[in-house]
């Protein structure tokens, strides 16, 4: 992998001011709860509980799909800059193009993954301030884990799919059409929550306490029901697929994108 550019990361580290937003945010909640860690990051990243009304509604806009539209931003331009750069010198052959691109992707999905680190290391560091605990260590585990899992896995989506488009449409018209995403599937949320149909919107794929997990029994009370056969596993699988058909995509139109008249373009 080549050098990454440190002013991505530099730009990561300001979304670090919404790990502090939503800890705070949390603490008020686990300290009515009980003093202990798994419970902060349940109600900081892993979703807004079920059955959905106009509060929690707001509450899911602020504390997961702000932080997800801040990252598509921060990184919608990732690719077209360097495509911009350095296409004369990379793409003069198609297999050229294909290696650029999936080092690109995996550059992308590194910096989404560095993001939700940081946001993570945050509200563990603000946890350890506001004197938590961790109540079962292997339950703490598997929550982190998969929290974190599904998290990058779906930003990683909007991102790649927002770095595609800026290739074809320019970053604009790309980063508008993501948000309008990301925006339709949180609304469809509300529409689609009492039916099955609700566990293939994408959105609902980074909400950990919908999905059917025997790390998250002891805490039903507190964060609500969740979709039966709804697994993690399933998440996963979900946002390999559609990531190896934005791979396949993204490939495609590198071949079939014209070096002389992009350039013109710009």
């Amino acid at each position: 992998m080549h050098t990454i550019n440190k002013k991505y990361i530099l730009k990561l580290l300001t979304g670090l001011i919404f790990a502090f937003f939503i800890g705070a945010s949390a603490l008020s909640w686990v300290q009515l709860e009980g003093p202990h860690f798994e419970k902060l990051f349940l109600i900081g990243y892993g979703g807004v509980p079920l059955p959905l009304e106009i509060e929690s509604y707001l509450r899911l806009m602020l504390s997961l799909l702000v932080p997800q539209v801040f990252l598509v931003f921060i990184l919608a331009d990732y690719m077209l800059i360097d495509f911009t750069i350095c296409s004369v010198y990379i793409f003069t052959r198609t297999p050229k193009r294909n290696k650029w691109f999936i080092r690109k992707a995996l550059e992308l999905i590194f910096l989404t993954a560095l993001f939700y680190l940081f946001q993570f290391i945050a509200l563990f560091v603000i946890g350890q301030i506001a004197g938590l605990v961790v109540s079962d260590i292997f339950a703490f585990i598997n929550l982190i884990a998969s929290e974190f899992v599904l998290l990058v896995l779906i930003s990683f989506i909007y991102v790649l799919a927002v770095n595609i488009l800026s290739l074809k449409i320019g970053i604009n018209h790309s980063f508008l059409a993501i948000v309008l995403l990301v925006s339709l599937s949180s609304v469809s949320t509300l529409e689609l929550q009492n039916t099955s149909l609700l566990k293939f919107i994408p959105i609902s794929q980074s909400m950990l306490i919908w999905h059917e997990n025997k790390s998250l029994l002891l805490y039903r009370d507190l964060i609500g029901d969740y979709l039966p056969n709804f697994t993690i596993a399933f998440s996963i699988a979900y946002a390999l697929i559609v990531i190896l058909l934005l791979v396949f995509i993204g490939i495609k139109l590198l071949d079939n994108l014209e070096i002389m008249g992009f350039e013109k373009e710009g």
